[in-house]
């Protein structure tokens, strides 16, 4: 929860700004009209610093082949600002191609790095790679001239333009003093340790003077490639841009601060823009911001972020679908003690009416999964899976009418929460492993603090809570299948509108408090006999599939392309449910190509056996496998691949399973799962699949 801080008298001399919900309304009058240039795309550095970011296992967003204008604009690192901005004579910075474009035209940029911090876009554009070419914008320049300076080097002519107090002392965590300040550093791609004293360097580590502002780094900068963050901001998206298209482009190693006068990387306040197959990676702050109505969200990977992976304000409308949301805050900001300044989830909205979030993954935040926070209405949250989050998977705060339905919650701290709102539907959710599952409770704040929660007449008392129709299991890490609480205006009892047909396993226990006295039931059927209330029957614990959207009924799909010049494509041909997915190839055969399920899944137990299979088809007499490989959460193969026995699909009418079983040689590493056929060539034979399951 987020409201209006001023700095407190005597804090040092941190930069004054007014938060606002968590989140700063734009204003089309306050935001600049001119898209201004960083530094271009320095020719020089590009194969290096590509290759560092390979080692580095920096994502990469999905293979795309956007279709080319005809009267497109070109961009490219060997290109040059006086040139036309044909694909022939291609412009060399993505601003120089802004100033350029017609309104409602199309960029298309050459793979490689661009190192530019834009001003405000005023027309409707689209930015797109050059097909299968990777993209990258980035908020860092490399540091070349370094200086011997004792044990350590510092960069010679080279300091921070960045601000090291734009933050607030409550969003700080004693175990990550470093968090609020924005600077990050680069060796070969692999991100560097600050440290807040210069005897402290050593090697992997970097420090900045907060007086003078150097830079100094503990190891050798001879023969590396350094690069250090310079920049807040990749571009802006200003109202009169309505309608422009963002899709896949990398945007990383920028550098917002704490405070929100920096927003994000990137800023969309253009309504109805399209953000999509965008990779959102290592910004020191908020990754991505949404400030406008009509923006759809679609397919990005928003991963490995300082602060909070995206944060949206007043955002009517809003679609977010088929995107990952995974491991943000890496600077360690607090989310337990940090009171009306705690920000921090890997997607965080506000003041929103009708955001649809769905088959999304929000995955290892060190933060709430998704939040909605003050005045959010009529919300629908389905299909996503939510794991590992702390402290909540799902959070519906202070706000009014929502559906959480149809999500798989597990491992999260508190499974979903739902605090000073009414009329939230819970409804068919698999929860299995959360430490509270089920978190209800009133907030004791009056909607008067809120000016917008208090236009709509909102009461912000819990109320009408329907908890149906779940599966919710227990694991040795639950403590509570459902925790409530009390205020002045609302206890327990009216809270909860209906409680009943849920699917409870394991030992789990009811934290009930319907006065001032709280009652703890240890069995559902206690529970039950003592409020009048059934919530549900207990079962034994059913096996739990550990993949996202093992139906294929997301589109666009959310698994991965396994093998190169893959096609994954919906297609209602399906064994059950809506859809299934075909794989087909562009490649020159013989082509193995295949889909790889979105991280993260389970993470394994050693020694636990875990079973998978899929459903397969084809109309030509191919062969089809599944394979799966444990990694651990910084992608680094663990084992070789554990591969089944192929399959040949003979029958064109048939569909086939295809299983195999796997042990864990450790734990806590993830299991991606691929099914793929040796056999498909372009235009040839297609393999379907459907209904995939990876239990253990």
């Amino acid at each position: 929860m987020t409201r209006t801080v001023i700095p407190r008298a005597g804090r040092r001399g941190r930069a004054a700004v007014v938060i606002a919900a968590g989140l700063t309304v734009l204003a089309p009058v306050a935001v600049a009209t001119t898209a201004s240039a960083g530094t271009g795309p320095d020719q020089a550095a590009v194969n290096s610093v590509a290759a560092a970011d390979s080692a580095a296992d920096t994502p990469s967003p999905r293979a795309t082949a956007y279709p080319i204008p005809s009267d497109a604009v070109f961009v490219s690192p060997s290109g040059s600002d006086s040139a036309p901005g044909t694909e022939a004579q291609p412009l060399r910075t993505l601003a120089a191609a802004i100033g350029k474009v017609p309104a409602g035209g199309t960029i298309v940029m050459r793979g490689g790095v661009y190192r530019e911090g834009l001003g405000g876009v005023n027309k409707r554009i689209t930015v797109q790679p050059y097909p299968n070419e990777n993209v990258q914008l980035k908020g860092s320049d490399v540091i070349t001239a370094w200086t011997r300076d004792g044990n350590y080097w510092r960069a010679t002519s080279w300091t921070s333009p960045l601000c090291q107090t734009c933050y607030h002392e409550d969003a700080i965590d004693p175990d990550a003093p470093l968090a609020g300040r924005p600077d990050q550093v680069f060796r070969n791609g692999t991100p560097l340790e600050q440290v807040g004293r210069p005897e402290e360097l050593g090697p992997g580590k970097f420090y900045v003077d907060e007086t003078t502002k150097a830079l100094y780094v503990g190891d050798n900068p001879s023969g590396a490639v350094i690069e250090a963050s310079s920049r807040w901001r990749a571009m802006l998206l200003n109202p009169s841009a309505a309608g422009s298209v963002i899709r896949g482009l990398t945007f990383t190693e920028y550098a917002p601060h704490w405070n929100e006068d920096q927003l994000a990387v990137l800023i969309v306040n253009a309504p109805d823009s399209v953000i999509e197959n965008n990779v959102f990676t290592r910004s020191a702050g908020r990754s991505l911001g949404v400030f406008n109505t009509g923006v759809k969200v679609i397919g990005n990977q928003v991963v490995d972020n300082g602060g909070a992976g995206a944060n949206f304000n007043r955002a009517h409308n809003v679609v977010v679908e088929g995107n990952t949301f995974s491991r943000n805050n890496t600077a360690g900001f607090d989310t337990k003690t940090c009171g009306s300044v705690c920000t921090i989830a890997g997607l965080k909205m506000a003041h929103t009416a009708n955001p649809t979030v769905r088959n999304n993954v929000f995955a290892d935040n060190k933060g709430t999964g998704y939040w909605c926070d003050l005045g959010c209405t009529d919300g629908v949250i389905t299909g996503n899976t939510v794991v590992n989050n702390a402290p909540n998977g799902i959070y519906w705060e202070v706000s009014s009418r929502a559906t959480i339905s149809d999500n798989r919650i597990e491992g999260n701290e508190r499974g979903i929460k739902v605090s000073g709102s009414d009329h939230v539907t819970i409804t068919n959710n698999r929860f299995s492993g959360n430490a509270i599952q089920l978190g209800v409770y009133d907030d004791p704040r009056s909607p008067s603090s809120d000016s917008y929660s208090a236009g709509l007449g909102l009461t912000w008392d819990t109320t009408d809570t329907v908890i149906t129709a779940n599966t919710i299991a227990g694991t040795s890490k639950t403590t509570l299948l459902l925790e409530t609480n009390r205020t002045a205006q609302v206890n327990a009892a009216q809270m909860i509108g209906r409680a009943t047909d849920n699917s409870v396993s394991g030992n789990q226990t009811i934290h009930w408090c319907p006065s001032s006295t709280c009652t703890r039931y240890t069995t559902i059927a206690a529970f039950a006999s003592a409020t009048g209330i059934p919530f549900g029957t207990v079962t034994s614990t059913p096996p739990t599939n550990h993949l996202t959207d093992p139906g294929f009924e997301a589109n666009p799909p959310v698994w991965g392309t396994f093998g190169p010049a893959t096609v994954l494509t919906p297609v209602s041909t399906a064994r059950t449910g809506a859809q299934a997915l075909q794989i087909a190839t562009t490649g020159t055969p013989p082509v193995t190509a295949g889909a790889t399920s979105p991280s993260p899944q389970l993470r394994t137990v050693a020694g636990r056996t875990y079973t998978a299979s899929c459903w397969v088809r084809s109309a030509s007499r191919i062969t089809a496998r599944i394979r799966v490989q444990e990694y651990t959460p910084n992608w680094q193969a663990v084992t070789g691949p554990t591969e089944s026995a192929g399959v040949t699909l003979a029958d064109p009418n048939t569909w086939y399973q295809v299983t195999l079983t796997h042990t864990a040689t450790t734990s806590d590493n993830l299991l991606p799962l691929s099914v793929f056929s040796h056999n498909l060539t372009p235009g040839g034979p297609t393999l379907l699949v459907d209904d995939c399951t990876l239990n253990g």
